[in-house]
């Protein structure tokens, strides 16, 4: 039987960190209620709610990565507005896990 080796994870300094999310846009998934209870946002953060995708869309650069985030303890709510962005064919979306 063959060993399996996991790939190594290369670590990046802060300096690197705040170079790459310059393409990305941060998208607060969070509902009003959960936005309510915790009002700490990633800064320059787009609040987007599940059921305004549609209209809110608008408000979403097309030329950037989106990055959506919740406070969910499974992520559920981000990811439900990653693929929906994605179906409406704004930007590759993706959720914070």
């Amino acid at each position: 039987m063959a060993i399996q080796t996991r790939p190594p994870i290369r670590r990046i300094d802060i300096d690197e960190v705040q170079e790459r999310i310059k393409g990305f846009v941060f998208v607060d998934a969070r509902s009003a209620t959960a936005l309510t209870r915790n009002s700490l946002r990633v800064p320059g953060a787009i609040h987007v709610q599940a059921k305004n995708v549609d209209e809110d869309t608008k408000r979403l650069p097309r030329d950037r990565s989106l990055v959506t985030y919740c406070t969910c303890s499974d992520e559920r709510t981000s990811t439900r507005v990653a693929r929906q962005l994605k179906r409406a064919r704004v930007s590759g979306g993706v959720s914070i896990t």
